[in-house]
């Protein structure tokens, strides 16, 4: 259903269906002025956009102005939780488009649907689904098992942590235990399908979805590469190669990014090294690092410190599988020019 915004049960069945009827304006307004985005330099569009718009309706208003398709809130996720997440997702868009240049229509006109805490998958805090083309974030995970409202901190449970304890870390805890932080990799995972769809003949994404590196010590390396992501000759196609594959190979040899992330993926995975998860968390360090050069942090967009280090061949955990801001701006131009394509089309 196109344009919607959607309860998974409206009538109850889940934590928060007492609270999710509308806020009363009173108290719409006092948490508008307690509003805090997860971005720097702080921003005063909510603040000032809301002034004259109900705030019970961001929702509405995200679907209108970015064109999304609709929003889906799950049975768990509160009034309280949704203001803040529509806030913190209108704020997010803002910058999107920046970076885009998409006019607003980051919802490629109605055709992405946007989903809080109402998909979740098993360790996961955020996913993207190519069938329905919904980009789901979880919403925040207790600090604990006990509950804890994530706005009051009122404790329900008798071993719940103090109110004051879970308050001095919400801020935190928004950022590193829900799928906020995520918006921007789930966004390149429906940027390689849905380009892919609508302005190709292909009948797979950009990047060949789950095809996975092969030992960068095999001659072949390149060839598998090649073969897997099967570019055809269309415009579009042929620049999304021309700023995907400078990242893992020069003149056909594998890169320094390439080799660090097998290695990587030897002790973790292939999950790790299939495409199409290359090129999203490619496209979430392309937009951390356009942001920064406008002097701007957008916390939901990109979790802190993802691509920031100079040298990040053979360090350990998480950094090893994304290219740094360096990396990237060897091939932001060419990325620049895949996404002004884009930007002609839709």
């Amino acid at each position: 259903m196109p344009n919607k915004i959607i309860d998974i049960n409206p009538k109850g069945g889940g934590k928060a269906s007492k609270s999710n009827q509308l806020l009363l304006m009173d108290d719409a307004k006092e948490y508008l002025k307690k509003y805090k985005p997860l971005r720097s330099p702080v921003l005063k569009l909510v603040p000032n956009v809301f002034k004259s718009f109900e705030v019970s309706k961001a929702s509405e208003l995200i679907l209108k102005q970015y064109k999304f398709a609709g929003i889906e809130f799950g049975n768990w996720v509160n009034q309280y939780r949704r203001i803040d997440f529509c806030f913190n997702l209108y704020t997010a868009l803002f910058d999107l488009n920046k970076v885009l240049k998409f006019n607003n229509n980051i919802g490629f006109n109605k055709s992405i649907y946007v989903a809080y805490g109402a998909r979740g998958v098993q360790k996961a805090l955020a996913h993207y689904e190519p069938l329905n083309k919904v980009i789901n974030l979880s919403r925040d995970r207790r600090l604990d098992k006990d509950d804890v409202d994530f706005f009051t901190g009122v404790q329900r449970s008798p071993f719940a942590q103090k109110p004051s304890e879970y308050l001095s870390t919400q801020s935190k805890f928004r950022e590193h235990k829900s799928g906020y932080g995520s918006f921007a990799h789930e966004y390149g995972h429906a940027i390689d399908y849905i380009v892919a769809e609508k302005y190709t003949t292909r009948n797979r994404p950009l990047t060949g979805g789950k095809v996975v590196l092969t030992n960068p010590k095999y001659k072949t390396a390149y060839s598998n590469f090649v073969k897997g992501i099967n570019t055809g000759n269309s415009k579009i196609e042929m620049l999304f190669l021309n700023c995907f594959e400078p990242l893992l190979f020069t003149k056909d040899k594998p890169t320094g990014f390439y080799k660090r992330l097998y290695v990587y993926t030897l002790l973790n995975g292939t999950y790790y090294s299939q495409l199409n998860e290359i090129w999203a968390r490619t496209f979430e360090v392309y937009v951390a690092y356009k942001l920064q050069k406008q002097g701007i942090t957008n916390k939901f967009l990109v979790k802190e410190g993802k691509g920031k280090y100079r040298d990040e061949v053979g360090s350990a955990g998480y950094k090893a599988i994304y290219p740094s801001f360096g990396e990237i701006a060897k091939v932001s131009k060419e990325i620049d020019a895949f996404i002004a394509e884009i930007a002609k089309k839709i």
